[in-house]
């Protein structure tokens, strides 16, 4: 498998499944498409989510390695921020069961989405429960080489909304082994400056996901990368000049040909080198 490099800066890109899952659900692709088209792009692998692989885990293991695509890590949505401790307690079981799972297929992370904040709950109410978790987690997802991290999340009932919500969270943890993903167009929907935020959480990010977008009348609307507002471009500029080695993953929301906007996508992180 080739990587594309910038000087000694290895670019490896992947395409998060998210936006195929659509097409996928309704016929007009099959997971077979889905990677075909990640593939022939350009792209080095697939990141895929726990909705993508449900009922076809071993067929999407065997077309990634027939079609040599790596697998950077899982995207996986677990209820730590539910009140009931019994649910808590299952979610961090199933980080467990999904590291393993991570391990079988080759990835090096799993992407957590710890839970949303419902039913009048608040971040500091969930905090000690969901760093509780990741921390029961942790230990053996780390030695089977997996690394458990979260993203600053863009949408109103998220737990993780905000930078300081990632310092306390870091910090609630205490574990060195515990990262982030890093995701600007996030902080761009929220409104907070990612360019700012991106040096301070850099020794914690092992990988990153590009989306992008603009904000009109009716809020914000997902783009094909490079027709938006998120600066993908000075992003980019920061993780090489720190020397970053992870993956790119190009986000998209099929709201349109999801094949044409993940091509677009990668071709975009390709142009930025």
């Amino acid at each position: 498998m080739s990587h594309h490099t910038v000087g000694e800066f290895p670019l490896k890109i992947s395409v998060m499944s998210m936006g195929f899952e659509r097409a996928v659900a309704d016929g007009r692709l099959t997971h077979e498409d889905v990677i075909r088209c990640c593939k022939e792009g350009g792209a080095d692998g697939l990141e895929p989510s726990t909705i993508f692989l449900a009922g076809v885990t071993e067929k999407v293991k065997e077309l990634l390695e027939k079609h040599d695509l790596s697998v950077p890590c899982f995207d996986v949505h677990v209820r730590l921020t539910d009140p009931d401790a019994a649910i808590r307690s299952k979610a961090a079981s199933e980080l467990v069961a999904l590291a393993r799972l991570a391990k079988d297929f080759g990835a090096n992370g799993l992407m957590i989405v710890p839970g949303s904040l419902e039913d009048g709950i608040t971040f500091d109410q969930a905090l000690p429960w969901v760093a509780a978790g990741i921390r029961e987690a942790l230990p053996e997802a780390t030695a089977l080489g997996i690394t458990l991290m979260v993203e600053q999340m863009g949408y109103a009932s998220a737990f993780c909304q905000r930078p300081e919500h990632l310092r306390a969270l870091i910090d609630a943890v205490g574990m060195p082994e515990f990262s982030l993903c890093w995701d600007g167009g996030n902080f761009t929907i929220t409104r907070q400056d990612a360019l700012a935020a991106l040096p301070e959480f850099l020794p914690r990010i092992r990988h990153t996901h590009f989306k992008d977008g603009v904000r009109g009348d009716a809020g914000w609307k997902t783009v094909i990368l490079g027709d938006g507002v998120v600066p993908l471009r000075e992003m980019f500029g920061i993780l090489k000049d720190s020397g970053y080695a992870g993956y790119v993953s190009v986000e998209h929301d099929g709201s349109g040909d999801a094949w044409e906007e993940a091509q677009r996508g990668i071709a975009y992180v390709r142009s930025l080198m």
